[in-house]
């Protein structure tokens, strides 16, 4: 949790804006601060204003939204590594076989071993994204495949 506000709404409604990581449980936090109080706590609404890259101004209501509206898959993770694999791996890959395809990358992703980092997986010179990788427990994993791009190569 980087900040925490609460200000009063009534005397007995407050209302609270939190700004933090991924994986925390806003609802805890209001639940613990209740605790903490000896009075209890119960969130009655949440408001998601910002989950990175995206914030709430850069929303359309969704009886606005048009096809132009809508973005790549692969534009949503921003700058994150890529690494291109063979037309074979990209094969076994459509086949639902992730293994050549991970061999392929392993060494090329060495510097970024992190718990919770992407890569986006292109296929060979074109850079056509394909798919995505996820490093989760010790090893790059796919965890999204583009079935219309492999496809479509």
């Amino acid at each position: 949790v980087y900040d925490f506000q609460v200000a009063p709404v009534s005397s007995e409604r407050y209302s609270y804006r939190v700004e933090c990581g991924p994986g925390t449980y806003v609802r805890s936090l209001v639940r613990d601060l209740g605790e903490s109080l000896g009075t209890g706590g119960v969130v009655v609404s949440i408001r998601r204003e910002m989950a990175f890259p995206f914030h709430i101004a850069m929303s359309t209501p969704l009886e606005n939204i048009a096809s132009s509206h809508l973005i790549p898959w692969y534009e949503v993770f921003g700058e994150i590594p890529e690494v291109s694999i063979s037309r074979h791996s990209a094969e076994r890959l459509f086949h639902g076989d992730s293994s050549d395809a991970l061999r392929e990358v392993r060494g090329l992703l060495n510097g970024v071993q992190e718990q919770g980092a992407y890569a986006r997986l292109c296929l060979g010179s074109e850079k056509t994204p394909v798919g995505l990788l996820a490093y989760e427990s010790g090893s790059w994993k796919v965890i999204f495949v583009d079935f219309e791009a492999l496809e479509e190569c």
